[in-house]
């Protein structure tokens, strides 16, 4: 079986502290604990280790996938780091482009700076169609 075959199992936060409540019961090692789940000795290891961990701090031990403070926070990074990013193609586009803002020098703008921001970032923030600017460039290079 190839490891693309293998599905990856996902434990309820509920089974994980059942099953942690058993190992730390000690009736059983928890080798054999393991075994009779059926489940990595490791793993049931990890969690019992999060979930002492867990009540050291408050938190719960199995939140699932990412606590939501987390993806808002990586939201707002990711927000930002567009908008500095947009801010440094407006800054450089200023200082290229004349007064006049026409498409085509947007375009040799963007041309030129394709390695350092991508064209989305640069159409988004210029405001020009990314078509606009293929089709341009395809033109470009069958004028050479």
């Amino acid at each position: 079986m190839k490891k693309k075959d293998i599905k990856r199992r996902v434990y309820t936060s509920e089974f994980k502290t059942e099953m942690v409540a058993l190992a730390m019961r000690r009736d059983k090692p928890i080798s054999q604990i393991a075994l009779d789940l059926g489940i990595n000795e490791a793993m049931l290891r990890r969690w019992i280790q999060k979930y002492q961990e867990a009540r050291e701090t408050g938190l719960p031990a199995f939140p699932g996938h990412g606590r939501p403070q987390d993806e808002e926070e990586a939201r707002q990074q990711k927000e930002s780091k567009a908008q500095i990013t947009a801010n440094e193609i407006l800054k450089r586009s200023n200082a290229k482009i004349s007064s006049q803002r026409t498409p085509v020098k947007i375009y040799k703008f963007m041309l030129s700076n394709k390695n350092r921001y991508t064209i989305k970032d640069m159409a988004r923030t210029l405001g020009v169609a990314r078509s606009g600017y293929y089709k341009w460039a395809e033109k470009q290079k069958a004028q050479q």
